[in-house]
């Protein structure tokens, strides 16, 4: 009893490509005031980081992103007022740069947080961050009459183009017809 409609002129073609590369350093912070501590442990991780950047003729970021979780920053308007109380917090941060090696120098910069920074940092999760791709996707659709499909298997190969997708009826014969009219799920093998 299955109903379908008839294939579209289109393939659904998905794509994926590289934009640039991203990493995230996650940091345990302990102690009062805490959500300031950690906004300015990012603070000045990024100051410090768009300096040599500027030195050595590199871009900014294209993208940073900053979250005290713990901090209710999640909440907007809406969290309440920790900002005085809260006695341990997580930085998150994220930056994306089209360039792997600038976040490398940014990865490099975090150290300097932990030796010679603000006190409380205890832990940076994971180590120090690596710069992963930025991988995207593009969905599209594209019209079967610009292009064949080919299939190979068994070392033959075969071409279908556009007209030989039509809509044609099945003989009866090729419709599956249900073993048993009581359980119409069960199919003959």
């Amino acid at each position: 009893g299955a109903k379908g409609t008839a294939p579209t002129p289109f393939y659904k073609i998905s794509a994926t490509y590289m934009d640039g590369y991203k990493a995230t350093v996650v940091v345990n912070v302990v102690g009062r005031k805490s959500a300031e501590k950690c906004r300015l442990i990012a603070d000045s991780i990024l100051d410090r980081t768009r300096r040599i950047y500027k030195k050595l003729k590199i871009p900014d970021f294209e993208k940073v992103y900053v979250q005290v979780l713990g901090a209710e920053e999640s909440y907007g308007d809406h969290g309440l007022s920790l900002t005085n109380s809260l006695r341990e917090g997580v930085l998150w941060m994220t930056v994306k740069h089209p360039d792997k090696r600038a976040l490398g120098i940014w990865a490099k910069e975090i150290a300097a947080a932990g030796t010679g920074g603000t006190p409380g940092l205890t832990a940076l999760v994971g180590g120090r961050p690596k710069p992963s791709p930025c991988l995207k996707l593009y969905s599209f659709l594209y019209p079967k009459s610009k292009m064949d499909a080919s299939i190979e298997m068994d070392g033959e190969k075969s071409t279908y183009t556009a007209d030989t997708f039509q809509k044609t009826e099945p003989e009866s014969e090729d419709l599956v017809q249900p073993a048993d009219d009581s359980n119409p799920a069960q199919l003959p093998i």
